[in-house]
């Protein structure tokens, strides 16, 4: 079982091929989440995490978001490695959006720690895949 997580769309940067990140034993699981290419993720994860002052926790240009792969895009790269794509399902914060971003605004000030902020900005399923998106492929015989 192979998994990957958030860096995906930077390793099929530096490895377009695939090579390092979809190479996966007969029969093996690939399973991975990651950042999807939309306007939605840019606002996020590039101005909301990175670039805006106010709630930036992230460090400048740590992501990339012409780096981020959409669903379609991880599923051709998928295929040339003969791994069949299973399933896929949103992730989304389950606090609303205020709530999050007083969670950010308390990273920011060092009033939450990051192991802090992650356990209260926890994910769940959703179908709404336009941030974050996981799945799974199985290699094909």
């Amino acid at each position: 079982m192979t998994y990957f997580r958030q860096v995906l769309h930077t390793e099929l940067q530096l490895d377009p091929a695939g090579k390092r990140v979809l190479d996966v034993g007969c029969g093996g699981v690939y399973l991975y989440d990651t950042i999807n290419r939309t306007l939605l993720s840019r606002l996020v994860y590039i101005g909301l995490f990175q670039d805006w002052g106010w709630t930036s926790w992230m460090p400048p240009n740590l992501h990339a978001w012409d780096r981020f792969v959409k669903p379609a895009e991880l599923e051709a790269a998928l295929r040339r490695f003969q791994l069949e794509p299973r399933g896929r399902t949103g992730l989304a914060p389950a606090a609303s959006p205020p709530a999050l971003v007083g969670l950010l605004r308390q990273r920011k000030q060092g009033k939450l720690s990051y192991a802090e902020f992650g356990r209260l900005a926890v994910h769940q399923p959703t179908r709404d895949t336009s941030m974050l998106y996981a799945g799974f492929a199985v290699k094909r015989a």
